[in-house]
């Protein structure tokens, strides 16, 4: 990939030089290899150092220079220069005095090789910690850039880029939601980057039911509340406050049980319906049995909890938005795991819908005895005052799924792993992009083989259901605009594109005051030392 502008010929030209004909010698690249192999005093077997060159076509013939040489044995004198990062330079003398220079990547403004800014964007955008790809390289003796150049190259030319992909593709979903002539309903969940209560970042997302596509999320700091446990309404009123600043007019919003949220809605959104996601109650519903059925005088309990929390589902999709049928239809199932049928006292739901047992049949599971520990147990759970008061904002039945985009999640936002106020907002919105690009995949078919056609599944063992069940396989992601983001990466350079200093921005999320000049912290955190 040696240009006319990289190549330096000397006063002594080829054609000055007139050697025989069957005495000549070609310079290629497999020249500059091995000398580059000879200049670091290594031997053939010895781990000798990659280089990153970033694309085959860079070294096509005509880009590399040719001389005759009279001596067979000759080597041309290789000079390697001070490299960037995964570009290497090398400085090349031959017989007659030639020149030049060589460089395995394309030299752009602000980024030494443009394999540098390749790296930089394709590490951030696979969801890669530089910290895990550093120590690759470094295993495979991969030459690469430092974790300082990583961070200006992304914070310079990645950033920018990925605020102005993920705003178009924003806009374009608010743009259909809008345009909507039936009413928006959107699903909310916060998500925070470690366990328990001592959370740094809190993440409220908005996902829109009918496009299942990210409508909206906003990353809150600790400091920017007054304990973490405020982090999510925070978000959650941020978020919605965007989304209707932005002409969507939202009429029901589904949620987790979380009581500022609840209140919120109540107060200050009462025209809107609240709706809460059976996933979360089903999920507390099934941690309470699973607690109670470790208990020796509740034996037997455990094996009945797939088949409540299948029939607590059943119950919220077949109420048909009657909070009084879902009541009656969930509490029946106190009746049906002790063989009892049929009951008098409903107004709407008096006997199961299954059709009639065959007692002579085999079971699975035995029946509940009435009255017996385990029986009370679940009754106790059924008719908790809490979850009979939340059935009716189950009426719907409206599951968010964020649960699954919260697993994707970690791909970029691992947990238990700390990153800064800008990677947190950046990074989320690779998040978002991901989902968004690749909702609503179809199931995969088989391309050839005697299944030609047919839908592929995965068979696994579920530890819940105690047996081996067939997933079906969704058609593999599409990463296309991964691949525009590249390019758009690439073409901010030309543009003499400098990014955002996000510096000032961050001081107030990052710490609620001003920084005391380094010296002075080091002394004040000497000076209250418990080890001094």
């Amino acid at each position: 990939m040696i240009d006319a502008a990289t190549q330096t010929d000397s006063d002594t030209s080829d054609a000055a030089v007139q050697w025989p004909a069957d005495v000549h010698r070609v310079v290629t690249m497999d020249h500059v290899y091995t000398h580059t192999q000879e200049l670091h005093g290594q031997e053939e077997e010895d781990t000798r150092s990659l280089y990153l060159f970033p694309s085959d076509d860079e070294f096509s013939e005509d880009s590399q220079p040719q001389h005759n040489y009279p001596d067979p044995e000759y080597h041309d004198d290789v000079k390697e220069l001070q490299n960037e990062g995964s570009q290497l330079t090398l400085e090349l003398t031959c017989a007659n005095g030639c020149s030049y220079r060589w460089q395995s990547q394309p030299t752009l403004s602000g980024t030494k090789g443009e394999g540098n800014l390749l790296l930089a964007a394709s590490v951030f955008f696979s969801g890669i910690h530089f910290a895990k790809f550093k120590r690759f390289c470094n295993n495979m003796n991969l030459q690469t850039i430092c974790e300082d150049t990583y961070t200006r190259l992304r914070k310079t030319f990645v950033f920018p880029v990925v605020e102005k992909t993920w705003a178009k593709e924003q806009s374009a979903v608010l743009t259909d939601m809008k345009s909507r002539e039936e009413e928006v309903v959107l699903c909310g969940d916060g998500r925070c980057d470690s366990p328990g209560h001592s959370a740094k970042y809190c993440t409220y997302t908005f996902l829109d039911v009918q496009s299942q596509k990210v409508v909206d999320f906003k990353v809150v700091s600790c400091t920017q509340v007054s304990s973490s446990n405020t982090m999510e309404i925070r978000g959650f009123k941020e978020a919605l406050t965007t989304i209707e600043g932005n002409g969507v007019k939202v009429s029901t919003i589904s949620t987790d049980r979380h009581p500022q949220i609840v209140k919120e809605m109540r107060v200050s959104n009462p025209e809107k319906c609240h709706e809460f996601d059976p996933w979360h109650v089903a999920k507390g519903v099934s941690k309470k049995l699973a607690a109670a059925a470790k208990r020796r005088e509740c034996e037997g309990l455990g094996e009945w909890i797939p088949s409540i929390i299948n029939h607590f589902w059943w119950s919220a999709q077949t109420c048909g938005g009657d909070a009084e049928v879902l009541k009656e239809k969930w509490v029946s199932v106190i009746h049906h795991v002790t063989n009892r049928h049929d009951w008098p006292g409903n107004r709407h739901y008096h006997c199961c819908a299954h059709e009639p047992l065959d007692e002579t049949s085999q079971r699975s599971k035995l029946w509940l005895q009435p009255g017996s520990e385990g029986h009370q147990a679940l009754v106790k759970t059924v008719k908790d005052k809490r979850l009979v008061k939340d059935l009716g904002h189950l009426t719907k039945c409206i599951h968010t799924s964020l649960e699954v985009y919260h697993s994707m999640y970690l791909k970029y936002l691992p947990k238990r792993t700390h990153f800064g106020y800008d990677v947190m907002i950046h990074a989320s919105m690779l998040a978002a992009l991901d989902h968004n690009n690749n909702a609503n995949r179809g199931q995969a078919v088989y391309q050839d083989g005697e299944s030609v056609g047919e839908p592929k599944f995965k068979i696994s063992w579920s530890k819940v259901h105690k047996r081996f069940r067939a997933r079906p396989v969704a058609v593999q992601k599409d990463y296309g605009y991964m691949k525009a983001m590249v390019a758009d990466v690439l073409s901010s350079v030309s543009d003499s594109n400098q990014g955002v200093d996000m510096r000032e921005t961050q001081t107030h999320i990052m710490a609620p005051q001003d920084r005391l000049p380094r010296s002075q912290i080091i002394v004040q955190t000497q000076q209250f030392s418990r080890f001094k």
